[in-house]
């Protein structure tokens, strides 16, 4: 039943197509037709207008025949002039190109003149906006170094106090019982807890400092890494360069002691040598970077600066025979804290390094920390104030701004200068050329015209002599035509014979396109088509009827035996 109705819908769109497929025919038909009546309506025109003139076609024929053989005449008595008209055209042409030339250069030349007026005018009114904005940043300038002054002494009045607050600390700091350390490191010990607490807040890039960061895998490595690591225990560890530079410029600010930075993104490092790893001989030979713990990992970079591939030994005797005995020299430390370096330096400290490895101490430094922080508070409470915080952001607002200002005021003046001396300047040295140039071009357009307009009456003169050979050669011609010259036939007569030539083809060439596209579409045999979908259809009505009977009779013999079976089971 589906594929039925399938074929019903395609024979439906095949007669549909069939119908749009005459219906274009026709229309075909009836267009060539209207073409074929067209033209034999313009034939009928044509030969009228000739007949009412006196002339039929055949003998506007032979006049053109007559023609061409009286102007093979002209053209052979004529040739002087002919030859000459043709050498004064070239030449008239050549001029012509030239003036054509010498005014586009002239146009151009006017253009760029008013383009460089229009530069000079738009220079000096920049000049003006620039003198302008000049005085007006000079006072605000002025005004603002005012703020700073009047802010700077309120700002310092704070940080008298702060050093104050600061001393006192320093007393506290030296009561913890520091007794190798001088009185002085423990002040610098308390301004680097100052510091680095105070950087950590305003400088989220800053980690710490290295000591903080790091330390041994055993006590017993102290004292090695403290040798090691040297000045860079107390280096801040930040995340780029940037940050350490904003860092440097906040302590020159306050006035800190100059801190040393690593900034990871660009610290320069040696790669771990792998080789040292494998010494076996003599026993307990490690790399200094494989006996610290650090956290976080991002901070690998700092300690690989800060241990290099230095060498820890057991013995001052072992870290002697690593440096100097085999094919390399190496940088090696001793337990004890002798450091033998590759060039040969050995050096030692002991006392000194084991104050200083005191440091390491987890607990002694929590201690020191939870007692810091308890020292600290009144300082905190300082630093709390809106008031204090809000001067010292003002004053930093401030000193970028005049920085700024300082800057765009220095730029501006360049700019002015520049404008004055090179950009006015060169466009006025350029609108002088250009001028100089322009007035060039009047002269030797005037010279190229004055030339032409004399050839244009040489070719003249020739024209008539040339036209009055061709009025003696087409006198008779001309009379029996009824024209008064040859060139009122030439303009006349022979524009309508190839108006009517025209007129001819395009008739023909519409024609033939209808014919081609009548033929193909003669060619397409839809109707073949609907008859063998209609054949289709038959076939299938025919079998759904077979097999819509054989279903009948199935169903007869199942009810039947449906009977019989329920018969029996009763």
């Amino acid at each position: 039943v589906k594929k039925l109705d399938n074929t019903k819908k395609g024979l439906k769109n095949a007669e549909k197509q069939h119908m749009e497929h005459e219906k274009e025919m026709k229309q075909l038909e009836e267009e060539l037709q209207k073409v074929e009546e067209e033209r034999s309506e313009y034939e009928e025109r044509t030969s009228e207008m000739s007949q009412s003139e006196g002339r039929d076609v055949a003998l506007e024929e032979n006049q053109v025949n007559e023609y061409n053989q009286l102007k093979d005449r002209v053209a052979k008595q004529a040739a002087k002039y002919s030859s000459e008209l043709d050498r004064l055209s070239r030449d008239h042409k050549s001029d012509q190109d030239r003036l054509d030339s010498e005014k586009r250069k002239q146009s151009d030349v006017q253009e760029r003149v008013k383009l460089k007026t229009n530069e000079l005018a738009e220079d000096e009114r920049r000049l003006e906006r620039l003198e302008k904005y000049i005085e007006t940043s000079e006072v605000q300038l002025e005004e603002q170094k005012g703020q700073l002054v009047a802010l700077e002494h309120e700002v310092s009045h704070t940080s008298t106090r702060v050093a104050e607050i600061n001393k006192q600390l320093e007393e506290v700091m030296n009561e913890l019982g520091e007794a190798k350390i001088e009185r002085h490191e423990s002040s610098r010990t308390k301004r680097k807890a100052e510091v680095i607490s105070t950087l950590r807040r305003l400088f989220p890039g800053v980690y710490n400092r290295m000591i903080d960061l790091c330390e041994p895998v055993k006590d017993k490595y102290k004292i090695a890494l403290t040798k090691i690591m040297g000045r860079n225990m107390d280096a801040i560890v930040v995340d780029t360069e940037a940050t350490g530079r904003e860092c440097i410029k906040y302590l020159k600010e306050q006035r800190f002691e100059p801190e040393t930075f690593i900034p990871l993104d660009s610290v320069r490092i040696k790669p771990l040598n792998e080789k040292l790893r494998e010494i076996k001989e003599p026993a307990g030979v490690k790399m200094v970077f494989d006996v610290v713990k650090y956290d976080p990992a991002d901070i690998k970079k700092a300690l690989l600066y800060a241990c290099g591939n230095a060498l820890v030994c057991e013995t001052v005797e072992h870290a002697r025979r690593v440096a100097f005995s085999g094919k390399e020299r190496h940088k090696t430390v001793a337990l004890n804290g002798t450091m033998f370096e590759k060039s040969g330096v050995i050096s030692g400290g002991l006392g000194d390094l084991k104050a200083k490895a005191k440091r390491w101490d987890e607990k002694a430094v929590t201690g020191l920390k939870a007692k810091k922080d308890e020292l600290m508070n009144e300082l905190k409470e300082i630093h709390k104030s809106k008031d204090v915080k809000q001067k010292e952001s003002d004053l930093t607002t401030l000193k970028s701004s005049i920085m700024g200002l300082e800057s765009r005021v220095k730029y501006t003046k360049n700019d002015y200068q520049a404008t004055r001396e090179r950009h006015i300047k060169s466009n006025e040295r350029d609108a002088v050329t250009l001028k100089s140039e322009l007035e060039l071009f009047a002269p030797r357009i005037l010279e190229i015209s004055e030339r032409m307009e004399a050839r244009g009456q040489q070719i003249e003169i020739i024209k008539e002599k040339r036209n009055k050979v061709e009025d003696e050669i087409f006198a008779n011609f001309c009379t029996s035509i009824g024209v008064s010259n040859i060139r009122e036939y030439e303009e006349k007569e022979l524009k309508t014979q190839q108006d009517r030539a025209r007129i001819r083809l395009e008739f023909e060439n519409h024609k033939s396109r209808l014919q081609n596209q009548l033929a193909y579409e003669r060619s397409r045999d839809t109707e073949a088509n609907v008859r063998r979908i209609k054949a289709s259809v038959g076939d299938d009505e025919s079998m759904l009827s077979g097999l819509r009977q054989e279903e009948a009779k199935l169903a007869e013999t199942i009810e039947k035996g449906q009977e019989a079976l329920t018969m029996y089971i009763k």
